[in-house]
C-alpha cells in the first residue's frame, strides 16, 4: 500500500527544478575550509540562471543574495548555515548542513532554494523527481546513472567502452546492474505495449 509521495504525484513541486546547494560539490571543489570565499553559479539549459556568493567561517557556512519581494525590488539575505561532521570509519570526517530553519535543524547534504530561503527538502517541502516520474522512467534514469559511471562517452544505450581507470571487478558489478535495469524496461515496455493493444 502506497504512502504519501508513492506512485505518480503530478503537479507537486520536485527537487529537479530547484536551485541547489550541495556540500559534497563544495567539498569535491576543494572549497570547504575555513576562510574559503567565492561564488556558486547555476544554469538551465547551458543558459547563466543565478549565481549566490558564499564565505566558510569556522563551522558557519553564509549563503549572501538577493530576493525579489512582493513589490519586486531586490532584497539582501544573508543566511547563517552551520556545519555538521561526522567521523568517517576508515578516517577523516563527512560534512552536512544543518538546516537553517530553527524548527528543524536536520542534518543534510543539500540545501534547496524555495521563497526567501536555502532549507532542506523536508522543510521546503519537496520530492525527489524519481518520486513523481513513471516507472519507466525511474528504471530509465537508474540506468543511465550507471551508465555515466560506468562508460566512456556514455550515449544512452550501450556507451563506448569500460570508465578510464575502473577496476575491472567494479566495472562488471555496475555492467550487471545495468544490464538488469536494460532488461527491466524493456520488459515493462513490452508490456504496457501489449496492454495498450487489448485495448485498442
Amino acid at each position: 500500500m502506497g504512502g504519501y509521495g508513492s506512485g505518480r504525484q503530478s503537479g507537486l513541486p520536485t527537487t529537479g527544478g530547484a536551485k541547489r546547494v550541495d556540500i559534497r560539490y563544495i567539498r569535491k571543489q576543494g572549497w570547504l575550509y575555513s576562510g574559503a570565499c567565492g561564488s556558486i553559479y547555476w544554469n538551465r539549459g547551458g543558459t547563466p540562471s543565478g549565481n549566490i556568493a558564499y564565505r566558510i567561517a569556522g563551522d558557519i557556512f553564509t549563503l549572501d543574495y538577493k530576493v525579489r519581494d512582493h513589490a519586486d525590488n531586490w532584497e539582501p539575505v544573508v543566511l547563517n548555515v552551520p556545519l555538521l561532521t561526522t567521523p568517517c570509519r576508515y578516517g577523516g570526517h563527512r560534512y552536512y548542513f544543518q538546516c537553517p530553519n530553527l524548527h528543524c535543524m536536520r542534518r543534510c547534504e543539500v540545501l534547496y532554494s524555495r521563497g526567501k530561503y536555502f532549507l532542506c527538502r523536508k522543510c521546503c517541502g519537496y520530492l525527489y523527481s524519481s518520486q513523481v516520474s513513471d516507472p519507466l522512467d525511474r528504471l530509465r534514469i537508474a540506468k543511465d546513472k550507471i551508465g555515466e559511471r560506468i562508460f566512456e562517452e556514455y550515449d544512452g544505450e550501450w556507451g563506448c567502452r569500460k570508465k578510464r581507470g575502473m577496476h575491472q571487478a567494479t566495472f562488471d558489478r555496475g555492467y550487471s546492474r545495468f544490464l538488469a535495469l536494460s532488461e527491466q524496461w524493456d520488459r515493462e515496455f513490452i508490456r504496457r505495449a501489449r496492454v495498450l493493444g487489448e485495448r485498442v
